[in-house]
């Protein structure tokens, strides 16, 4: 019996602890005390059951801060054409700024597995050994540029062949 009573007392005790702090945490300054709950004169002890608990009202939810206005650019790939003779594939390309406020310092980045020597590209990009760096400036929200790239492919390949990118930019912070 004893070890019963004590641990209905522990379980009380436990559930005041949590009421007190879920309601010291919930409740306004003591300036704004909730008039419909009473606060326990200094030096006594106020046990609270669940059916009892009753917590302050926390008022009016707080206001969310206003979303930053944010730049997000995105790109998309066409389907490969394959050249009649096999010796060329062309991909398209759509870069997007899908966000809310222009981003600065765009570059889309191609790469081909396995590595491609690029034919022809947009007079935005250059191509290097290993990948083809397109440069796009500023791209205002919802303005987008495309570009078409041309890669020879070795008479020797007999693997699949893809395309990968990256985009890059550049966000001013709001001011």
């Amino acid at each position: 019996m004893k070890t019963n009573n004590a641990y209905r007392s522990w379980s009380r005790h436990a559930f005041f602890v949590s009421a007190a702090v879920a309601a010291l945490l919930a409740s306004p300054p003591a300036a704004q005390a909730h008039p419909a709950q009473p606060t326990p004169a200094r030096g006594t002890m106020q046990t609270v059951t669940p059916s009892q608990a009753v917590l302050p009202d926390p008022g009016p939810a707080p206001h969310a801060a206003p979303t930053p206005a944010i730049g997000k650019v995105e790109f998309t790939y066409s389907a490969p054409e394959v050249s009649e003779n096999g010796d060329e594939v062309t991909w398209t390309w759509t870069v997007r700024n899908t966000g809310t406020t222009k981003a600065d310092k765009v570059v889309l980045t191609h790469k081909t597995t396995p590595v491609l020597k690029a034919k022809s590209v947009p007079s935005a990009c250059e191509a290097g050994e290993t990948s083809v760096r397109c440069e796009y400036g500023t791209l205002q929200a919802g303005e987008s540029r495309e570009g078409k790239a041309v890669f020879n492919l070795p008479a020797d390949l007999n693997s699949t062949v893809q395309i990968n990118g990256r985009v890059t930019w550049q966000q001013q912070p709001p001011s």
